[in-house]
């Protein structure tokens, strides 16, 4: 996978402007599918946050206050990026504050900013009526369009088996990252937990055998309810190992 820039900004509204401003970004740096770098700052525009924005987001005024001026952050953050390919979930929105807040320290974005990973299916899988995993799946839009993909229904088969029928691309590697953290409002909220109670976070990479990503995953679950088990291969011992060798 080539070098990308995911970024994400929270902000006080929809449509950037002198009202409605940027107010944090973050973005990390994938490199073969593995974050390589990362950046993430609050920014102080002095627009007003409003108090649904606050709840929404996590970020209040107050924070603001004694954050680093966003003509500050924008400079960091495009020297960080530089002319790495942009991306984002939203691509529309996230590249509108992008461009609003470049030219406002008088500088414009020199590279592609691609929204690839469109197309997203979402689930919450519940046991004895209680959610117990939030999870969603992100394909390319030239896999899915036209595609049983787009259809918000259940195959009745793993969703791996469906996608490599679908797209005639076969999984063949995956990379898996592991994160225990709090969850964000939005996740609490779902899984019906307190927003202190530790979950764990699961950022699944499908890829090709040529190493194209085919699907990106991701998957909550709440850390006290979780149980994890792998299964794996033992390897045999080496070829060239000395038989005279052993335990005494």
């Amino acid at each position: 996978m080539e070098r990308i820039a995911v970024i994400d900004f929270e902000t006080t509204g929809i449509t950037p402007s002198s009202r409605c401003r940027a107010t944090e970004i973050a973005v990390v740096i994938l490199e073969h599918g593995q974050i390589v770098d990362r950046y993430q700052s609050l920014m102080k525009t002095g627009v007003h946050v409003p108090a649904f924005i606050e709840q929404l987001t996590g970020i209040s005024n107050a924070m603001l206050r004694s954050a680093p001026p966003a003509e500050r952050v924008m400079n960091e953050v495009n020297e960080f990026v530089g002319t790495t390919p942009l991306m984002a979930h939203n691509a529309a929105f996230d590249q509108k504050f992008w461009d609003f807040e470049l030219g406002l320290i008088r500088r414009t974005r020199l590279q592609k900013f691609a929204c690839s990973l469109l197309l997203a299916r979402r689930h919450l899988v519940r046991v004895d009526d209680h959610p117990v995993e939030l999870g969603a799946s992100w394909f390319l839009p030239a896999d899915a369009t036209g595609t049983t993909l787009m259809e918000e229904r259940g195959y009745g088969r793993p969703l791996y088996q469906e996608v490599e029928e679908q797209t005639g691309r076969r999984y063949v590697t995956g990379t898996d990252q592991l994160t225990a953290r709090l969850p964000t409002r939005d996740e609490a909220a779902q899984l019906f937990i307190r927003p202190d109670t530790p979950v764990l976070h699961l950022l699944h990479i499908g890829f090709d055998g040529a190493h194209k990503p085919i699907e990106v995953a991701q998957a909550t679950w709440p850390g006290p309810m979780t149980s994890l088990v792998e299964t794996y291969p033992v390897p045999g011992p080496l070829d060239d190992t000395d038989p005279a060798v052993g335990l005494d």
